[in-house]
């Protein structure tokens, strides 16, 4: 199939724009834009230069615009490709991508180019991966983590910790091969240099924890008795008044959802409904969800009113989220305080807790930041902060930490090196899984079947 020429609308969609680009890559990129593009002062197309002129069908103009050829190797997908920027109407798009296949192309399937750009060397698959994970990212520090990795920052951590694996697999199949001319493997330094690859396996493990959350964000209940400032805490992580905010008990009956960004985290906020004791029928739906909120969020931000005494409401809340990952928010900071941390340390134990006063946003940045380390738990070691292993990725370090943890046992136990090359093999082919240079092609479909058609 690579020696098929393909061709799809590389931007969104189902609305109008500005522009909008067809994409065509393959061997006869070239024949098919000058079939149905007319340029403007008739000179040949050159590599990495804007042309300027009309797509044309059956020489009657379809839309007026900019060709760009990039000659192969020097493209995305390292063969020539052609890109036509058209206006972003999709009955335009739709034309020019009837004209290019009527032309010869194919259509492209899911993930088509960037594939195409692996199997050509353009990307490796770490690479490849990350270009799904830059078009998906939530907030900006998502995309950052995405465009380091796609630039190369995974592919450099793992060679640093195959490339010493590989060195010292040669040496010992070299010893085994020629025994008399090579001495045996100094055990030492062996040891040494698997203890090396297997730190630098395990911190890459340890950010599979961040990758998730800055993937696919969190979940944050927010909840207490009735009149604590629920609502107005969700306004204050909003910045807008999302939230109905009054002095009568029970105004929020259902769960408000919102999303925001948390220090880069993307993070879905729940409003609910104050938990009490009601008989109306309504409340009690609303404060049943509630209680569901909290057995389901990531995290719980349990408010208790620090201008008042702790009630028995805020004693049976800390008792219920004892097993939940939270933070106590002291709210109403500015008003005279009638509760200290030590009244809640008496009746809950050891627990994390912030002083704001949300209606005036007092207090909301630390907040912020306390949620952001407690998510976070430390687990990213700072070297290895500009990167975030995926699942795939992750399963693949693992079973090359786990073969690395038995070649030391063997280098240990001095056994024959023959055990130890054979768990050596082993980690530099799981290493290998993360950036494509062994890999299944069940896998690559798998990984290139989550892309949209034009990338």
């Amino acid at each position: 199939m690579l020696t098929d020429t393909i061709a799809a609308i590389a931007t969104p969609i189902g609305g109008e724009g500005g522009i909008g680009v067809v994409r065509i890559s393959g061997p006869d990129s070239l024949r098919i834009i000058k079939a149905i593009f007319k340029h403007s002062d008739q000179e040949p197309l050159k590599s990495h230069k804007l042309h300027y002129g009309w797509i044309i069908e059956n020489s009657k103009p379809v839309d007026e615009v900019f060709v760009s050829y990039m000659a192969n190797p020097r493209s995305y997908t390292g063969e020539d490709v052609i890109e036509v920027s058209c206006h972003g109407g999709g009955v335009v798009l739709k034309s020019v991508l009837e004209l290019a296949i009527k032309a010869g192309a194919r259509l492209a399937g899911r993930g088509e180019f960037t594939k195409r750009a692996f199997l050509n060397g353009k990307l490796d698959l770490a690479q490849a991966e990350a270009v799904i994970e830059l078009i998906r990212a939530k907030t900006k520090e998502g995309g950052l983590l995405a465009a380091s990795q796609l630039k190369g920052s995974l592919s450099s951590k793992i060679r640093e910790a195959r490339d010493p694996l590989v060195l010292l697999l040669a040496e010992i199949e070299a010893s085994i091969d020629f025994p008399d001319e090579i001495s045996d493997i100094d055990t030492k330094k062996a040891k040494k240099t698997l203890d090396g690859a297997l730190d630098s396996v395990n911190k890459l493990i340890d950010t599979a924890h961040m990758g998730k959350i800055f993937r696919e964000g969190i979940s944050i209940a927010i909840i207490g008795k009735p009149n604590v400032g629920k609502s107005s805490l969700l306004n204050a992580l909003v910045r807008e008044e999302r939230a109905i905010v009054t002095d009568e008990p029970g105004t929020t009956r259902d769960i408000i959802e919102e999303t925001i960004n948390i220090k880069g985290i993307p993070a879905k906020v729940l409003d609910t409904a104050g938990i009490r004791h009601s008989d109306s029928k309504t409340e009690k739906l609303g404060i049943d969800r509630a209680i569901k909120a909290i057995d389901q969020a990531d995290f719980v931000l349990l408010i208790i009113d620090i201008s008042q005494p702790l009630t028995s409401e805020d004693i049976d809340l800390l008792a219920r989220t004892t097993d939940s990952r939270r933070i106590v928010v002291l709210n109403k900071s500015d008003l005279a305080h009638k509760l200290k941390s030590k009244d809640i340390t008496s009746k809950a134990g050891c627990v994390q807790s912030v002083e704001v006063s949300a209606l005036k946003g007092d207090g909301v940045g630390e907040l912020e930041k306390a949620i952001f380390d407690s998510v976070i738990s430390n687990k990213v070691v700072a070297e290895n902060a500009d990167v975030m292993v995926n699942l795939r990725q992750k399963e693949a370090l693992i079973r090359a930490g786990e073969c690395i943890k038995r070649a030391i046992q063997s280098a240990e136990k001095r056994m024959q090196a023959d055990f130890v090359s054979i768990d050596l093999k082993g980690a530099i082919a799981a290493l290998g899984e993360v950036t494509g240079e062994v890999v299944s092609d069940e896998v690559i479909d798998r990984i290139f079947e989550e892309f949209c058609v034009g990338k």
